[in-house]
């Protein structure tokens, strides 16, 4: 009996005080000047202006019943809360400043909670123009939850010093957080996570205006978190913006450096755009009603940049993806030779004006490869001009793409080692033609008619043709002039000239003297009738001006080179031969030869000139000892008529022939290149002629010959007739 009267005692009491416990939470909170809340309350009213109410860490203001109010014209210094402010899902106004309320200060640095409409409810007359809410600074460091519809609401004209997020605000109810009316914020700061991805849950009023709006933390909006119809002076963002950041409103300045993960949407005005390097938008999109004054990029726009509206300028210094209407103007930033804007476009409509930014930092004689695609000539309005006093020009290098050239780059050494290679051929096929030219005319000019007085005299012509390597022929044809004197009847002087009358060089070589071989020969015979043993030497020279013209591709820009070349060419051949010449019957004749020749072939180095990036060609001396065996026969047909044919070979003792090798003050890597890649030392020649003994003072010969050279691939042919007579 009395255990149980004990419990039913303890029992009591408990109740009690469970009652008492829940009547004090019930209580409403007392508001009386300066006030610090330390037990829980709810609700209540404040009355006292130019109060700071301070809620204590641990306690909780409870207005998820019904409302705390501060009455109209009450100003308040601060209001701070360091517990937890609870509005569950009040409707209406659970925490509301009624009409011409200024507020120094509210600091959540705790817990707020409001789920209900208009929860958070700063309100003014809209009826009445004279009042206005003219806050201080609102600031976050805790968790502020707003997540009814309008639950963060600021009513017509609410204007804030200030609004400061280093916490976790999130309103994600319709419009949850709402400015409205003519109202403005100085500088809305987010340093911590901001979450507005509600329907429409971040509300900019079209009259609404915030200076500065800088995000350093992370914004999260959702799909459609943002109605921004207003007017936002400065946006910075330096943090991540994530979901979809629509602009309908007005923005002044939006600078990014951060991140906007997913599309920035513009169906209003945005003055300058600026996407500065380290920032990221994945997608940029300009409605058909949007305009973008002036939109920089120096960061990446990893997406498509969607524009249907108009962007007066698009400064561009990264890789970019562009879609249908172009920029008025393009301009071009370029941050070194391996770093500058690309504008790929795909279904783009309209023209552009191409120029380079201010901002560019270029080299001349540089080219910067594939800086746009997807363009028509008609698409750009100019394509070329100068920047920092160089000439630039776009080229299409194939369908719709552009490079951009500076000045003149310097081609590849790879290009540039083709064109000289290809200059060689022709190069061997000239000194081919006027060493053979030389020593033909040194060796074969002689005249065989003397009259009394010792006289003979001797014109014909000849025509050359040299097979050259690699399409690189050449054929010259000349008059030439014998003048024979006999001294006795063992020696004879002759002296001959081989005047050039015309002349088809291979491509890329022009001859432009045409001056005359010379050479003299001195000549002992054994006998009157010069049959046995007969010694002979002579020498013969010439030279030529000759201009070289190097042609090629440039591989980086695709314009064709033109390097002209002027120099010179001498050639001299001395020889000395002893053949021996004998009878075989009564009309016909051998003579057995035996010759040594020096031949020396001798052009100038030379500088290029009417090209960009001329070559330095070094000097080139082709010097060759040959010996020379052979057998000639003549048959005399009858008195008038004679045949001749001639076996011979020529062998190269000795032979030293100089690599060609090109210089440039701007192309590196190149290498010499062989004159001659295959020297053909052991060579054959044969000769097949007729003389026609007019009569005892005069007669006419005709003569061809075929030769091998010492060139690689390389052959002439040569026709030769002579009218001699007595003098």
């Amino acid at each position: 009996m009395q255990k149980n009267f004990f419990q039913f005692i303890l029992f009591s009491l408990f109740t009690f005080g469970s009652l008492f416990s829940q009547q004090a939470a019930a209580a409403d909170c007392i508001f009386s000047g300066d006030t610090t809340i330390s037990v829980n309350c709810e609700a209540g009213s404040i009355s006292d202006a130019d109060s700071t109410i301070t809620i204590n860490s641990g306690v909780t203001l409870d207005v998820s019943g019904k409302r705390l109010t501060i009455d109209d014209n009450i100003d308040i210094t601060a209001f701070i809360n360091n517990g937890s402010i609870d509005g569950g899902s009040m409707h209406s106004g659970a925490l509301k400043f009624n009409r011409e309320n200024d507020i120094g200060s509210f600091i959540n640095n705790n817990n707020v909670l409001f789920r209900g409409y208009k929860a958070f409810w700063i309100t003014n007359d809209p009826t009445d123009a004279s009042f206005s809410g003219n806050h201080g600074t609102f600031t976050n460091t805790g968790s502020w939850k707003s997540n009814g519809n309008q639950a963060f609401w600021n009513d017509s004209g609410t204007s804030w010093a200030s609004f400061t997020n280093s916490g976790t605000f999130e309103a994600t109810g319709r419009q949850s957080l709402y400015l409205d009316g003519s109202g403005s914020i100085g500088t809305f700061t987010n340093s911590g996570t901001l979450t507005t991805d509600g329907d429409r849950s971040f509300n900019l009023g079209s009259d609404y205006t915030i200076t500065n709006f800088i995000n350093s933390g992370t914004w999260a909006l959702g799909a459609s978190g943002a109605k921004l119809e207003g007017t936002i002076t400065t946006l910075t963002n330096t943090g991540t913006i994530t979901g979809t950041f629509k602009n309908s409103g007005t923005i002044a300045t939006l600078t990014n450096q951060g991140t906007i993960s997913e599309t920035l949407n513009n169906s209003g005005t945005i003055t300058t755009l600026t996407n500065i390097e380290n920032g990221t938008i994945t997608t940029l999109t300009n409605t058909e009603n949007g305009t973008i004054s002036t939109l920089t990029n120096q960061g990446t726009i990893s997406g498509t940049l969607n524009n249907s509206g108009t962007i007066t300028t698009f400064n561009n210094g990264d890789d970019v993806a562009y879609q249908s209407v172009l920029p008025i103007n393009y301009n071009i930033i370029i941050n070194n030779i391996s770093n500058f804007g690309k504008l790929n476009v795909t279904s783009g409509s309209g023209s552009t004006t191409f120029n380079i930014h201010s901002s560019s930092s270029v080299s001349n004689d540089t080219l910067y490869k594939n800086i746009a695609s997807g363009l028509s000539a008609s698409n750009i309005l100019n394509t070329s001009g100068t920047y920092q006093g160089f000439s630039w020009r776009l080229r299409n290098t194939s369908g719709s793409n552009w490079d951009l050239i500076f000045g003149n780059p310097a081609p590849s050494s790879t290009s540039t080692m083709i064109s000289i290679q290809n200059a060689s051929y022709s190069l061997a096929s000239i000194f081919s033609s006027f060493a053979m030219i030389t020593n033909f005319a040194n060796m074969n000019n002689d005249c065989g008619l003397f009259d009394q007085n010792g006289g003979c005299f001797s014109i014909g012509g000849r025509y050359s043709d040299v097979n050259g390597n690699n399409d690189s022929d050449t054929a010259s044809s000349a008059l030439v002039a014998i003048r024979s004197f006999k001294i006795n009847d063992n020696f004879r002087l002759t002296g001959f000239i081989d005047q050039q009358a015309n002349i088809n060089t291979p491509s890329g070589i022009n001859v432009e003297n045409k001056g005359p071989i010379l050479g003299m020969s001195l000549t002992w015979n054994q006998h009157a009738d010069r049959l046995g043993y007969q010694v002979k030497v002579g020498n013969a020279y010439q030279s030529k001006d000759i201009a070289i013209i190097r042609t090629a591709t440039n591989d980086i820009t695709g314009d064709a080179i033109s390097g002209l070349g002027n120099t010179k060419i001498r050639v001299k051949s001395h020889f000395a031969e002893v053949s021996y010449q004998f009878s075989g019957g009564i009309n016909t004749t051998h003579l057995l030869n035996f010759a040594l020749r020096r031949a020396t072939i001798k052009q100038n180095g030379y500088t290029e000139t009417e090209v960009h990036h001329p070559l330095t060609f070094n000097t080139l001396e082709d010097k060759s000892t040959t010996m020379i065996f052979g057998i000639k026969s003549e048959y005399k047909l009858n008195d008038k008529v004679t045949f001749n044919g001639a076996l011979g070979v020529e062998h190269d003792v000795s032979s030293d022939v100089n690599t060609i090798q090109a210089s440039s003050a701007t192309i590196t890597g190149l290498t010499p290149v062989e004159l001659n890649t295959s020297m053909n030392k052991t060579r054959p020649l044969a000769t097949l002629g007729i003389t026609f003994h007019i009569s005892p003072s005069q007669s006419f010969s005709a003569q061809t010959e075929y030769q091998e050279l010492s060139y690689f691939s390389t052959s002439v042919n040569t026709a030769y007739f002579q009218y001699n007579f007595r003098f």
